[in-house]
């Protein structure tokens, strides 16, 4: 095993005092794949443009060398996952209004979208034989509404996966979906 280690000088020389913009040039590796033949990795990239996160994926060889990107735009993408013989990448993605699954080529080219489930999806993998993909998304069946749908009298909330922070209301059960890929 290789331990990597930072240079102490180097690092120190660097060193900038905190500002509270400093929080603005945070960068954050939050996931990660890597792939089959053990050759590269591709991260989630997280920084702050135009006061809002951006999750970018990046790819880099295993042995190091220069990051190249591989997603660019206004949109969040993250969860990456390789496809088990390692030529696609799924990923999670918002470029289409809501969180669904999206899969590109490892070779390059365009992203294409292979989901389109109302609630969006919160996660997603191959299955073993690449033939479909396992996802979690809602269930569309509403778990806290009390009355009509369309008008509610009230929302009972009885444990703590309520949520209404500017990133929805979590009141749907999660459900596993499957997708075929053929």
């Amino acid at each position: 095993m290789k331990t990597l280690e930072r240079e102490t000088e180097t690092a120190e020389a660097q060193r900038e005092p905190f500002t509270p913009t400093g929080v603005l040039k945070q960068v954050v590796i939050p996931a990660l794949a890597v792939s089959p033949d053990g050759e590269s990795i591709v991260y989630v990239k997280r920084t702050v443009e135009d006061n809002k996160y951006a999750r970018r994926l990046w790819r880099i060889g295993f042995s190091g060398g220069d990051p190249e990107q591989l997603t660019t735009g206004s949109c969040s993408d993250g969860r990456p996952r390789f496809s088990p013989d390692g030529t696609h990448l799924l990923f999670i993605s918002d470029r289409s209004g809501k969180p669904q699954a999206w899969v590109m080529s490892t070779r390059g080219g365009e992203a294409k979208q292979v989901t389109d489930l109302p609630s969006g999806v919160a996660a997603a993998d191959w299955s073993p034989d690449g033939t479909r993909l396992l996802l979690l998304a809602g269930s569309g069946e509403k778990r806290f509404i009390v009355g009509k749908e369309d008008d509610p009298t009230a929302r009972r909330i009885r444990d703590y996966t309520w949520r209404i922070d500017g990133g929805g209301i979590r009141d749907e059960f999660t459900s596993v979906w499957i997708a075929d890929m053929s």
